[in-house]
């Protein structure tokens, strides 16, 4: 190895002590930078924190507060690395030291780099050139004990640093006593990283004010689910307690409501109507999109958006009475096995009415639109609620934990009294009413009687329970029922689907009778004929005749001579023998009543309610007087003697009318005449003319329809005359056929051929008179018509007043027996008398 300077102990020393002194700088000015960094940190992140505070009345984000905490190391590590590591690790070599110190110290001129190099590296070979760089040795070692090591480094830099360094730890340790609230809020911002940590004075709550009752509802995790299209009312309160240093919460002057709407639909901001000290108030009409919306008071914003959803109401889709009638309506459905009951029959629920036989028991069944949570049911006085409950949710402020939602099934039957003061509450047992609300919540069955309970038997069947549902619920008929749904959603209905039952009573059966061919007169053996149709809404059970003698209080029956099908229960049917002979027949003949008795008669119904009847109805009630023969005939002549007064009358009148239209034909034919002459003075006259034609044809045709009607009632009575004969049994075979042959259908044909011929005529007449044309000739057919009328009518007449003759002999024939009678009865009493007075004479 090539021989070296020895370099003399004193720079060895000098440059050790320079090594260790730059180390020591280094370490100390980078460490005073970081403390100045973290200081710097901390200034910045706490006036941030309050800048945003000030600004927003928030915290700062979590996720912001993690990434300033992030960065704030990041820039920590970087300063280390760069301002200690960088400059402290690395070795620090004889000869670079060298070069500090000739910087710093001009009077080394060269000579402790040169020593320092030719230490390191081999002797020069020439004596000369090693004795120069031995005596350059020898000066720089004579000249490093004077040298002042510390005058190498720049003291002011180090001292600037120190000093902020120091100022920023003196303002920190301040702060923290001068305000511990901030060291605290920073330490839970940054280091904790807590989502609330600024101590407020206010902390409000939001909720929503629900009706009907004006429920206040919480919002669940800061959502709410409301009604499509109804108002949304935001009620912000004062926090329940007090806060964390123990003081009470303030009230803020007012409080503004900030809202977005979804869909683009807009936004804004409001302040809230005040309410008392604690509360404000907003309403937002008739809201139909969802929105987000803060709230702020004082020192108070709510850090997470409050949520409404907007979503449809609950609401019934379908309502159905699964119904049970009762047995005696025969609407029930027949029985799918021997045995068992019938099913209960479907009564769809169409609008907001429906209409149901009473004592009918029911299950009303709802079809929902979505999940329910509980429901109400109001019918009159009584209130049932059943299903599941929610309990209230207190005023927390928003940094407390909110509490997990749970549900308890409820089920309560409250009656009110009759004056509304007073309730009585009655617990459901819990196992059956859980059946009133099904697994999926989608229905809901409550069990009903329709019932006025009127009497013990309708009280007897609305208290039989159920097999599936237990005792139903008595309803009144006509009683509004009102029901209110929650859903899942915490959703009520804020209008109640309204239903109106009307109980259909069972209504007593309808009878309609009346007589035909029959008189109130009649004889012992007369035929009663009725006719007419017996009815009942839900089927009949009895039908029959019911009669009494003079002034009796109890009624006779007696079966119908047709037959009744009392098994089929009909709702409709007519009295009639049979199909062939359609009326009902009553014989007097088989009571064997005298003369004089009078007889009521009368067809009574009955239908199968044994729950509020049976109930019955008897139809009209006619009353009949017994008469003999003779008298019976006597009164039809009286009734014989009218028509024919009234027929001759008739014929009088359509004599009359053939009269006027000969005359004004002649009327008419002298018109003619004078329009011929072309007279203008006569013109008025043959105005006067034509009028009179023209009303002639008017009043022809009005008379020949007035005529008709009153015929065809003659025809009527003689025809019910000749009935009232048949039923009476005093005719006989000639006596028929000369009534029918000569009288009744003679008539009839005039009713029916001559009159529409004579109708027919006229009105040819009247309508060529209004066309203007010559009506000669249809005058003369009605003249026509008319005149082979009242021939037809004159032998009608004719028959008429020879019957009238076989009455008069019937009359004289009844008197002729009356004053036998009397005669006899006056024989009787006067043989009575003689008897009397010979008995008192023997006895004398």
């Amino acid at each position: 190895m090539p021989p070296r300077i020895e370099l003399p102990p004193q720079f060895a020393e000098l440059l050790d002590g320079l090594r260790r002194r730059i180390r020591a700088y280094v370490l100390v000015e980078g460490t005073a930078r970081i403390v100045c960094l973290l200081g710097l940190l901390f200034w910045f992140t706490l006036s941030l924190d309050w800048l945003w505070f000030r600004v927003s009345r928030l915290e700062l984000p979590v996720w912001f507060r993690s990434f300033a905490v992030i960065a704030a190391i990041t820039m920590i590590g970087a300063g280390l690395v760069v301002w200690i590591a960088l400059r402290f690790l690395p070795g620090l070599r004889a000869r670079a030291l060298a070069l500090v110190l000739e910087r710093r110290f001009p009077e080394l001129d060269d000579r402790l780099i040169t020593a320092v190099e030719m230490a390191e590296a081999p002797l020069p070979e020439s004596p000369l050139t090693q004795a120069m760089l031995q005596r350059t040795v020898n000066d720089a070692a004579r000249l490093v004990p004077n040298l002042q090591i510390g005058n190498v480094f720049e003291k002011r830099t180090l001292q600037r640093a120190v000093a902020f360094a120091g100022v920023l730890v003196a303002s920190i340790i301040g702060l923290g006593v001068a305000n511990a609230d901030a060291m605290d809020r920073w330490y839970k911002a940054y280091v904790l990283r807590l989502d609330h940590y600024w101590h407020r004075d206010t902390e409000l709550v939001a909720r929503v004010l629900v009706p009907p009752g004006d429920t206040l509802r919480p919002f669940r995790e800061h959502r709410y689910k409301h009604a499509k299209g109804t108002d949304l009312t935001l009620v912000v309160d004062l926090a329940e307690g007090q806060r964390p240093d123990g003081g009470e919460w303030k009230a803020p002057d007012y409080v503004t409501l900030s809202y977005s709407l979804d869909n683009g639909r807009g936004g804004g901001s409001v302040t809230m109507s005040r309410f008392g000290d604690r509360q404000f108030r907003h309403t937002f009409g008739g809201l139909l999109d969802g929105m987000r919306f803060w709230i702020s008071g004082n020192d108070f914003t709510n850090r997470i958006a409050y949520r409404v959803d907007v979503v449809d109401p609950p609401q019934i889709a379908q309502l159905v009475l699964d119904s049970e009638f009762p047995a005696h309506t025969g609407m029930n459905d027949a029985p799918n096995e021997a045995g068992k009951p019938a099913p209960r029959k479907e009564v769809r629920v169409q609008g907001t009415q429906v209409s149901i036989p009473v004592e009918t028991r029911f299950v009303l069944r709802g079809e929902i639109n979505k999940p329910l949570l509980n429901a109400r049911i109001e019918f009159g006085r009584n209130r049932l609620s059943f299903g599941f409950f929610r309990p209230p949710q207190s005023l927390q402020a928003e940094s407390a934990e909110a509490a997990p939602v749970t549900e308890t099934f409820k089920a309560e039957w409250t009656i009110e009294s009759e004056d509304r003061l007073s309730q009585e509450r009655k617990p459901l047992d819990e196992a059956v009413a859980r059946r009133f609300l099904s697994e999926d919540r989608m229905r809901f069955q409550v069990p009903m009687a329709l019932s006025a309970q009127e009497t013990d038997a309708a009280r007897d069947r609305s208290m039989q329970p159920m097999s599936d549902f237990g005792l139903p619920f008595v309803l009144p008929p006509d009683t509004p029922v009102r029901i209110y749904l929650e859903d899942t959603d915490d959703i009520l209905t804020i209008d109640p689907a309204r239903l109106t039952i009307n109980g259909t009573p069972d209504q007593p059966p309808l009878v309609q009778t009346e007589l035909q061919g029959i008189g109130t007169s009649i004889t012992r053996k007369a035929l009663i004929p009725l006719t007419g149709m017996v009815s009942d809404d839900f089927g009949l059970y009895e039908v029959q005749f019911e009669y009494r003698i003079d002034d009796s209080p109890e009624w006779t029956p007696r079966p119908l001579r047709g037959q009744f099908p009392q098994d089929e229960h009909p709702k409709e049917f007519r009295l009639a023998i049979s199909p062939e002979n359609p009326r009902e027949e009553f014989d007097v003949l088989q009571l064997e009543l005298p003369v004089g008795k009078k007889l009521t008669l009368t067809v009574l119904a009955k239908d199968g309610d044994t729950l509020n009847g049976p109930h019955e109805t008897r139809g009209e009630q006619f009353v009949f007087t017994i008469v003999s023969n003779e008298e019976l005939l006597s009164i039809l002549y009286g009734r014989e003697v009218n028509l024919r007064q009234r027929f001759k009358q008739i014929m009088d009148e359509v004599d009359g009318t053939r009269k006027d239209l000969i005359l004004h034909r002649a009327k008419y034919a002298e018109a003619t005449e004078l329009k011929k002459t072309g007279k203008n003075d006569e013109q008025k006259k043959i105005d006067e003319l034509m009028t009179a034609v023209a009303v002639c044809a008017e009043r022809t045709l009005h008379q020949i329809r007035k005529n008709t009607s009153e015929t065809a009632v003659i025809e009527d009575s003689f025809r019910a005359m000749l009935e009232e004969l048949v039923n009476n049994r005093v005719h006989t075979e000639q006596m028929v056929q000369r009534l029918n042959g000569l009288i009744v259908d003679p008539l009839h044909a005039i009713n029916t051929i001559d009159y529409p011929t004579c109708d027919g005529a006229a009105g040819l007449y009247k309508l060529a008179n209004e066309k203007g044309q010559d009506p000669t000739s249809q005058i003369d057919n009605t003249i026509e018509s008319l005149s082979t009328m009242l021939e037809h009518m004159e032998r009608v007449l004719k028959e008429m007043q020879e019957l009238a003759n076989f009455h008069e002999a019937i009359k004289e024939l009844k008197v002729i027996i009356d004053d036998s009678e009397k005669l006899k009865g006056d024989t009787a009493k006067e043989q009575k008398k003689k008897d009397i007075e010979r008995l008192k004479g023997l006895t004398d």
